[in-house]
């Protein structure tokens, strides 16, 4: 979950750092789809963490 986390704020500090995100919005990228991309791999990098963790414990 933490690596979840981290990929986002990564993403989000190199987008700061270097303009990207000023680039995406002059590409024509709506913010809400900005935000949505950026959420929706985290939520779908936690949902498979907690489905390993789910499906393993249930071997034991």
């Amino acid at each position: 979950m933490v690596t979840a986390f981290s990929e986002s704020i990564y993403r989000t500090t190199v987008d700061k750092r270097y303009g990207l995100l000023a680039l995406k919005l002059q590409g024509g990228i709506k913010p809400f789809y900005y935000v949505f991309g950026g959420g929706i791999f985290m939520e779908i990098s936690i949902f498979n963490s907690v489905f390993n963790f789910v499906s393993c414990s249930n071997v034991i």
